[in-house]
């Protein structure tokens, strides 16, 4: 039996030895306990071994009463780092602290002196295994003393210790201490205490030692597993997090999922391929895990899960070891169900709210159209100079109300990211001269002041996008108007240069108002936001001007700061990063103004042209009848070609003043048509200028097209004025007039009335209603009514009211205010000649082919007022042209069905 004593007690070592040191390396984060745990186990280990071992020293008693010295050492040190344990705990103060473990340690050394000679022991053999008698004396007394004190003293701090203990654990880890302790002292009376009885001892101090030692453990790991430390906060956000976190090993089979991943997927892992989990392609899921290393992650996806087909996204990254080798891989997993049904809930009230604006901005621009028409027709035709004044204000200030308008729409593409830059040359004089005559109406009407200071020095030609340039400024000025009620309002411009061809324009709008509080400067530019409104609430607004503005000037590269003083007034000044083009000054504006205002003959007068012989390229028939008939009235000869291959025949065969290309066609676009007329020695038109024709308004095109060699470009849907000022702009001064000659009529589209009765379209009756008649309609009208539109052509346009995809006023503009060429460019387009072309490249997945023809059709929706046909085919177009093969397949059937339900009520009306 004392044979087995002596092995429990060495296999007992060997663990305390092993635990000890395992607690040491693992337990990383727990600095102080994990060197107190690693000290208690090498000396009971100590204590354990040689004690165990003195049992097989049989008839060798000088090699027991070493290795009793030796063990006396784990003994003593053990009960020290103990009481050293225990005293840290308590935190006590300093000096107490540090005293009680110095006399520990004095005690611990002096029961170690006298307790390891030979006189406290006798050993004796029984049958074989060593044991000892324990002997009276000091040195047992001393050692009994001394164990006494380090039971009593840990025992006294464990109480204090208990008591200031703040968490549940805490107390729970002291309470394992005194088991530990009891274990320890009950396991030492056998050996320690049995000499009174003048029995041999039975080494069980050891074992109870080392059960002890076990508690002790097992209690430090439960204190430390809610230790602030990186493996528990690791632990604790993978079981409780709200997103799924899912561990794949190196075959990519599904290891080790948390709480939040099994419910997500309504699984339990069990070597679940990707695949298997998530609704995905199989080439797609086979290749998922390819690639993905420390510092390369898998592009983030947004799938759903198979079963309740939960909207997730996924992201995966590779746990890598020291050989930055992959060793599993961790995919995180967020349902994105509730966001994917709130998306959808505001997408459907964006949709009703952009259907609203539309319907709105459509009842004002309707009207305000025909007043513009009609001042228009003033302008062309009067030839006094104080009557064309008054007109050019009516028609700067409906211009600048046409904006306003839009600025409702404007958001709506803000919000969506649609709104593009379109950047060209304009004169900085006209907006100038624009903005005073709509500011100075505003200002006097109010009695304030308008003062106007603008640098002389600055370029009189720019180069950015003008319509948001003016935006920003009507909306600073039309609010400073607004909310000033006496004193004045001031605009000034002054610039600084950046490089050799820009500048930061610096427009400054100041004004003796109402002023802004410092606690609304920030939410100044936020949208449908009004402040002070309680002070401001006779003001009209939608809140909108100044978040719009902020919008713009971020697009453009500027910036805006306020200067504001409640009560006194505000100063906003907008820096715009804009081109500039030559060394022309603006110089003295008034001087300017004037010279604008009384040189009718120009931008405004009829153009004259019948020597003049035009080839225009376009593969879309309608295109090319919507040029001819904006140019009927000048008597220009057109020709037509409908492809790159036609139109190097007509070069080749006739001499043209100038050529008007489209860009995207099949088979040769306008840029390769361009290169082979360049190269083609029978070109009769080497060095006519060709401008480019396109759908395409975006920044940077114009740059793109001068460099392929064309003279110039024209964005579709062609606008009349700006078709005329090209045509200026490369034909020769001696071959146009700006005035017919008197024996010459020509015809003009006959002005449009409004009919108020008739909500969302231009009136049927609108003739009978009090047509202004201009001398070419009352010529038209003594002629017998040759060019008034047949009854099926009337009855056509006056249909249109009826299909509510269609915006008749964006129709007419197109077509210059004629029903007549509107009505023939419906018959055309109801013709529905590309939807074989289109659903013959969609079939055999010719992306190119369909990009061309998705090209045409969104300028040729556009011109008939298919607006928002026309952006679903822009939309598309894109797609075709980037490749993305998924977004076409995903919208082109729905895309095809809306074109050819447009085409089935178009040819209702055409029949």
């Amino acid at each position: 039996m004392g044979i087995i004593y002596s092995l429990i007690l060495v296999i007992l070592a060997t663990l305390c030895f092993y635990m000890g040191i395992k607690f040491f390396v693992t337990e990383k984060d727990s600095v102080k306990i994990r060197k107190y745990i690693f000290a208690i186990g090498l000396c009971i280990g100590t204590w354990c071994l040689c004690y165990g071992c003195i049992g097989f020293c049989g008839g060798h008693t000088d090699v027991a009463y070493t290795l009793r010295r030796i063990g006396i050492i784990g003994v003593d040190g053990y009960l020290f780092t103990f009481m050293y344990f225990v005293t840290e705990m308590a935190k006590l103060k300093p000096f107490l602290g540090r005293s009680l473990c110095t006399l520990a340690g004095i005690m611990s050394i002096v029961d170690w002196w006298f307790f390891s000679q030979p006189v406290v022991d006798e050993f004796v053999e029984i049958d074989g295994w060593l044991t000892w008698y324990a002997m009276p004396g000091i040195a047992r007394v001393i050692h009994n003393i001394y164990v006494a004190y380090l039971f009593f003293v840990p025992a006294v701090l464990g109480i204090i210790d208990y008591k200031r203990a703040e968490t549940k654990r805490q107390k729970a880890f002291i309470r394992l201490l005194y088991v530990a302790s009891l274990i320890l002292i009950a396991g030492s009376v056998p050996d320690t205490f049995f000499y009174l009885i003048k029995t041999t001892a039975i080494p069980t101090s050891g074992m109870a030692a080392s059960i002890s030692f076990f508690v002790t453990i097992y209690g430090a790991k439960k204190l430390n597993a809610f230790d602030i430390t990186i493996s528990n906060i690791v632990q604790q956000i993978y079981e409780s997090v709200n997103v799924g976190v899912l561990v794949f090993d190196t075959k990519e089979k599904l290891m080790q999922c948390n709480p939040c991943g099994e419910k997500l997927l309504n699984i339990k892992p069990s070597k679940q391929t990707i695949g298997e989990l998530f609704v995905i392609e199989e080439k797609e899921a086979q290749k998922y895990f390819e690639g993905i290393t420390a510092e390369k992650s898998a592009e983030e996806l947004t799938v759903r899960t198979r079963g309740e087909g939960r909207v997730c996204s996924i992201k995966t990254t590779a746990a890598v070891d020291n050989y930055k080798e992959p060793y599993c891989f961790v995919t995180v997993v967020y349902d994105l169900t509730r966001e994917e049904e709130m998306l959808e809930e505001v997408k459907k009230a964006n949709k009703a709210k952009s259907e609203f604006l539309a319907n709105m901005s459509h009842e004002i621009r309707t009207p305000l159209t025909a007043v513009l028409g009609m001042n228009e027709m003033i302008i062309k035709e009067s030839h006094e100079s104080e009557i064309i004044g008054y007109a050019n204000d009516v028609q700067a200030a409906g211009k600048m109300l046409f904006s306003l308008i839009n600025d409702v729409l404007d958001f709506s593409k803000i919000e969506s990211g649609k709104m593009e830059l379109v950047p060209a040359k304009y004169n900085a004089s006209s907006m100038i001269n624009d903005l005073v005559n709509m500011t100075s109406t505003l200002a006097t009407e109010k009695n304030l002041e308008f003062k106007v200071n603008v640098n002389r020095e600055l370029p009189a030609e720019l180069y950015g996008d003008e319509t948001r340039v003016r935006q920003v400024i009507v909306n600073l000025l039309t609010n400073a108007v607004k909310y000033t009620k006496k004193g004045s309002v001031s605009l000034d411009f002054d610039f600084k240069k950046t490089d050799k061809f820009s500048i930061d324009m610096i427009v400054k709008v100041k004004d003796s108002g109402v002023g802004i509080k410092d606690e609304d400067k920030e939410k100044l530019f936020d949208a449908f936001t009004r402040v002070d409104e309680k002070k401001n609430k006779t003001i009209q607004g939608t809140g909108l001007g100044l978040s719009i503005t902020m919008s713009f000037v971020k697009l453009m590269g500027g910036n805006i700061e306020l200067e504001s003083e409640y009560g006194k007034g505000s100063t906003f000044i907008v820096t715009l990063p804009q081109k500039y083009e030559g060394n022309e000054v603006i110089g003295d504006l008034k001087e300017r103004i004037e010279v604008s205002k009384n040189n009718n003959g120009g931008q405004n007068a009829p153009l004259y042209a019948p020597n003049v012989h035009i080839l225009v390229v376009d593969d879309v028939k309608m295109n090319c009848k919507v040029f001819k008939g904006i140019l009927k009235s000048t008597h220009i000869k057109i020709d037509e070609a409908g492809s790159g291959a036609e139109a190097i025949q007509k070069c080749a065969k006739n001499r043209y003043d100038l050529i008007f290309m489209d860009h995207m066609m099949p088979e040769m676009d306008g840029i390769e048509c361009l290169h082979e007329l360049e190269g083609d020695a029978n070109n009769l038109n080497l060095n006519v200028p060709v401008i480019s024709l396109t759908a395409n308004a975006i920044a940077g095109m114009k740059e793109m097209y001068l460099k392929e060699g064309f003279a110039d470009y024209l964005t579709k849907p062609i606008i009349e004025r700006n078709l005329v000022n090209i045509i200026k702009k490369h034909l020769p001064k001696e071959k146009y007039s700006l005035k017919a000659p008197e024996m010459e009529s020509y015809e003009r589209p006959t002005a449009i009335s409004y009919d108020s009765s008739r909500s969302g379209a231009l009136s049927g009756n609108k003739r009978a209603a009090g047509t202004v008649k201009t001398a070419e309609t009352a010529k038209i009208s003594d002629r017998g009514n040759q060019n008034q539109e047949t009854p099926s052509k009337r009855s056509i346009v006056d249909s249109l009211s009826e299909i509510k995809e269609i915006n008749i006023d964006q129709g007419l503009m197109y077509c210059m205010e004629d029903e007549e060429m509107l009505a023939e460019i419906i018959k055309e387009y109801a013709a529905g000649a590309r939807v074989k072309e289109l659903e013959e490249a969609y079939n055999k997945k010719d992306y190119k082919s369909l990009e061309i023809n998705l090209h045409a059709l969104k300028g040729s929706s556009k011109t008939i007022g298919a607006e928002q046909l026309s952006e679903n085919f822009k939309e598309l177009e894109h797609a075709a042209k980037e490749g993305d093969k998924a977004k076409i397949e995903k919208k082109f059937p729905a895309l095809l069905e809306q074109y050819k339900e447009i085409l089935d009520k178009l040819g209702g009306i055409c029949v």
